[in-house]
């Protein structure tokens, strides 16, 4: 199995959307500025409605939404790119 190249250096955006309907600015900064990694916070998405976006070269993942606390994150990465996205830590309500 070979590795993918190594990057030495990478862009990384952290955007907070107050809801995800800003969806059309986000994507094109995401290319202009050729967005390697990004961190959507205020998403107030689910896994279901996330379907409903397109974002054309990325994969995301989401940390859900939980209480009223946080209104969900959502991580982009670019496809060429390798991730490997692990729970550290769960939030509870303790």
């Amino acid at each position: 199995m070979s590795l993918p190249p190594r990057v030495d250096s990478f862009r990384v955006l952290q955007w907070n959307a107050g809801r995800l309907s800003q969806s059309t600015e986000l994507l094109m900064n995401l290319h202009e500025k050729e967005i390697d990694v990004c961190s959507i916070m205020e998403a107030n998405l689910t896994s279901e409605n996330l379907k409903y976006y397109s974002f054309k070269g990325y994969s995301f993942y989401e940390l859900p939404k939980f209480r009223q606390v946080v209104s969900g994150i959502l991580i982009g990465v670019k496809k060429e790119l390798t991730a490997d996205l692990r729970m550290i830590k769960a939030m509870t309500t303790d």
